[in-house]
């Protein structure tokens, strides 16, 4: 096992752009990411792969939209994951409720990062990293030091 983390997501584009938003984050933020759009080769067999990724990952960030159809594949992966006893962390996207998180997960704690600072530094905590700062003026961007000291001008 690894410290990577595993994204799992129904293959529909609101999830897949949702994955891909929170994949790009966490890894500027140092998270080893398993995004099968990054990993897999064209060409390669994907059910091995998929199967060696989780089996690696320490932990895995499911990602919950709204309704989605295609959740088989989904499905397979979450079921993977709770039987090898890992770590599995519901996150929703903007337009995903509670009622949308598949049944085997919803008794974990869910998070909505898109939408919410605090959120997305909760999952960086649950996936052993610590977020940076906000008060720290080194880890913010130009814009943010900005919007600050106009705030307090």
């Amino acid at each position: 096992m690894s410290d990577s983390t595993f994204i799992a997501y129904a293959h529909e584009p609101g999830s897949r752009r949702a994955a891909t938003k929170l994949a790009e984050r966490l890894r500027r933020d140092g998270v080893e990411v398993w995004l099968d759009q990054w990993s897999l080769r064209p060409g390669e067999p994907w059910k091995p792969a998929v199967s060696s990724a989780l089996e690696r990952a320490s932990a895995v960030v499911v990602i919950v939209g709204s309704a989605e159809r295609s959740r088989g594949m989904l499905e397979t992966e979450l079921r993977a994951a709770l039987d090898a006893n890992k770590i599995v962390i519901p996150v929703l996207t903007e337009d995903a409720d509670f009622d949308d998180i598949p049944e085997a997960i919803r008794d974990r704690q869910a998070v909505a990062p898109s939408s919410d600072e605090f959120a997305y530094r909760q999952l960086l905590r649950a996936l052993g990293k610590r977020p940076s700062d906000p008060d720290d003026l080194e880890s913010l961007t130009l814009v943010q030091r900005l919007r600050r000291y106009i705030a307090n001008d």
